[in-house]
C-alpha cells in the first residue's frame, strides 16, 4: 500500500499532509521522566520510542518496529498525550514520491488531528454524494462516520454524528455537497473545497510527524528562516510583534530626539564660541572658523605687543637646543629658513634613535618635527 501525500506551498516552506485514513490515533500516559527537559525539533528519542512501543504494544495491530509513531506537540509530563502512528514503509514511501517530483517538505501534518480546541464543536462533510462522510475532532480522538448516501433528512445519519450536530458548532461541507447538507440538517453550512480546508489545516496545525526515523533535518539557515516566518505570521505572536514594533519606534524617535539635541546644542555652542571671537576682537566682522581666527588674532596681538611666541624664530630655534639629544649636541644646521611660524632645518643627520626623544619634546612644547626630503620641518602644532 502507498500513501499519497499532498503538498502544500506556504510563505513557511513546503508542508506535506498525511492522509487521515493512514493514521491511527492513541492517548497515553508517559512515565515521569521520559521526556526530555528541553523539547527539539525531533523529541522521538529512542527512549521515548521504547516507552512508547511498551504502552501500545497491545493496541496495535502490526509489529511496533514497523510502524512510525510521532508525539503531539508540547506534551506536558503530568498530562495524558496523543501519538500518531502509521506504516513507516509506506509513509516514508511517500516521502520519496514527494522528493522526486521537486517537493522538499518542511512539515508533515495529519489531515485530522485530536484536539483541535475551538474546532471541537465543529462538523465537516466530505466525499461524494454517493460516499458522504463527517468528520470532527475533539479531545476524544479523530471521528470518520460514512453517512448514508441519497437521504434528504438527517434523521436517519448514526446518532453520534447527530450528537456532534447537536453541539451547535459549525458545519463545513464540500461544495459537492452543500446543496445535499443544507437538506439534510435543514441549516445553512459552510462551503469549503478540499483546498481550501487542508491549506487551513497546514497553516494552523501544531502538529509534525517527521520525528524519530523520519525527521526531516534541515540546515541552520532554512530552521531559522522557519522560525522567523511563523513568529512573523502565526497569531499567538501578535501581541509580541507589535510589542517589538512599539519598541522599534520608540527607539527611533528617541534616536532621532537625541540627534535633534545634539545639533541644537552644537549650534548653541558654536554661537557662543562666534560670540566671544566677535566680542573679544571686534575687528572680526565674518566668522568662519572661530577657533582658528582667534588663534591668528592672538598670534597679532602678540606680535604687535613684541611679546614673543611659541611661532618666533628664537623660540624654535631655542626649543630644538633644548631637547637637542647629546649625540648630536654641537652639531648645527647647514640652513635655515623661516617662514610663517615654519623652520626648515638642512644638513642634520638625525636617526631614528635620537629622533623620538626629539619629537616627544618639542610635542610638549607645543611643536611638530617632520621629515620633509632631507630636510626637517618645524611648525607649531595644528599648522601644517
Amino acid at each position: 500500500m502507498t500513501v499519497s501525500l499532498i503538498p502544500l506551498r506556504l510563505e513557511t516552506g513546503t508542508v506535506a499532509l498525511v492522509p487521515g485514513h493512514c493514521i491511527s490515533w492513541h492517548r497515553v500516559q508517559l512515565p515521569r521522566g521520559v521526556l526530555p527537559r528541553t523539547l527539539a525539533a525531533d523529541p522521538m528519542g529512542p527512549r521515548l520510542r521504547s516507552v512508547l512501543e511498551g504502552l501500545l504494544e497491545e493496541h496495535l495491530l502490526d509489529e511496533p518496529a514497523t510502524l512510525h509513531m510521532a508525539l503531539q506537540a508540547q506534551p506536558q509530563a503530568d498530562t495524558p498525550v496523543w501519538v500518531a502512528v502509521c506504516d513507516h514503509g509506506t509513509l516514508a514511501q511517500g516521502m520519496q514520491q514527494l522528493a522526486a517530483q521537486g517537493h522538499i517538505a518542511q512539515r508533515l501534518v495529519p489531515e485530522w488531528a485530536p484536539g483541535r480546541g475551538e474546532d471541537a464543536s465543529a462538523l465537516w462533510l466530505t466525499g461524494t454524494q454517493d460516499a458522504p462522510v463527517a468528520h470532527w475532532c475533539d479531545d476524544e480522538g479523530v471521528h470518520a462516520w460514512p453517512l448514508p448516501p441519497q437521504q434528504q433528512h438527517a434523521s436517519s445519519w448514526p446518532t453520534a454524528v447527530l450528537r456532534q450536530r447537536d453541539r451547535g458548532g459549525p458545519v463545513y461541507a464540500d461544495p459537492a455537497l452543500a446543496a445535499w447538507a443544507e437538506q439534510a440538517l435543514e441549516r445553512p453550512v459552510s462551503v469549503l473545497s478540499t483546498h481550501e480546508r487542508l491549506e487551513q489545516t497546514a497553516r494552523t496545525s501544531t502538529w509534525n510527524l517527521a520525528q524519530g526515523r523520519l525527521s526531516l533535518r534541515q540546515p541552520w539557515p532554512v530552521q531559522l528562516r522557519q522560525t522567523l516566518a511563523q513568529l512573523w505570521q502565526d497569531p499567538a505572536w501578535r501581541p509580541a510583534r507589535w510589542a517589538a514594533g512599539l519598541l522599534v519606534l520608540v527607539q527611533l524617535v528617541a534616536l532621532n530626539a537625541a540627534a535633534w539635541q545634539a545639533k541644537r546644542q552644537e549650534a548653541q555652542l558654536k554661537t557662543a564660541i562666534a560670540s566671544t571671537l566677535t566680542s573679544t576682537f571686534p575687528s572680526v566682522q565674518v566668522v568662519v572658523d572661530a577657533p582658528v581666527q582667534m588663534q591668528r588674532a592672538v598670534a597679532a596681538l602678540q606680535q604687535g605687543s613684541g611679546a614673543p611666541t611659541p611661532r618666533d624664530l628664537d623660540a624654535m630655534l631655542q626649543a630644538v637646543q633644548q631637547n637637542m639629544p647629546p649625540a648630536q649636541a654641537g652639531k648645527a644646521p647647514t640652513a635655515i629658513h623661516f617662514e610663517a611660524g615654519q623652520l626648515r632645518l638642512g644638513g642634520l643627520a638625525w636617526t631614528e634613535s635620537d629622533l623620538q626623544p626629539l619629537q616627544q619634546g618639542l610635542r610638549s612644547q607645543g611643536l611638530q618635527l617632520r621629515r620633509d626630503g632631507d630636510d626637517w620641518m618645524l611648525n607649531t602644532q595644528g599648522t601644517p
